[in-house]
């Protein structure tokens, strides 16, 4: 059996049968309630085996991978004048939160990091960085874009 791993929330995430999931997603007739409770394998409510399963990521976005301290760093380096002041501050401001209910608000987040990306060498950084996060959280295949 393939299965998919479906992140909730940062409390658990939700284990799906891949067969199903792909079947449920080619249907024409699929209801609005969404995948149906019976096929679902496992909820993960512990991290650690969540860290510990392979993954892939076919669809990683560079600009939404930066780390918070990287961006903090090069933000107070080049003095952007961002409402940041520490890593915490870098966080909120780069983060998606509950608070951010639609794709605007998303895309809002993503585009921040362009204000760091501009400068010699952090384009390479976050790509090393983004790799370097993918090999700590077991992704055995990442495409970053």
């Amino acid at each position: 059996m393939f299965a998919i791993i479906i992140y909730v929330n940062a409390s658990y995430f939700v284990l799906v049968d891949f067969s199903y999931l792909t079947r449920f997603l080619k249907s024409k007739q699929r209801s609005r309630k969404g995948i149906c409770e019976e096929r679902i394998i496992e909820i993960i409510m512990d991290k650690d085996i969540y860290w510990k399963l392979p993954k892939v990521n076919l669809h990683h976005h560079l600009e939404g991978a930066v780390r918070p301290e990287t961006f903090f760093e090069v933000a107070s380096r080049h003095q952007l004048g961002l409402p940041i002041a520490n890593v915490s501050d870098s966080k909120r401001f780069l983060q998606v939160s509950a608070d951010d209910s639609s794709l605007a608000d998303f895309l809002v987040k993503v585009d921040r990091s362009l204000a760091v990306s501009q400068y010699p060498g952090v384009l390479t950084r976050m790509a090393f960085e983004a790799v370097e996060d993918g090999y700590y959280q077991n992704v055995k295949y990442l495409e970053l874009r």
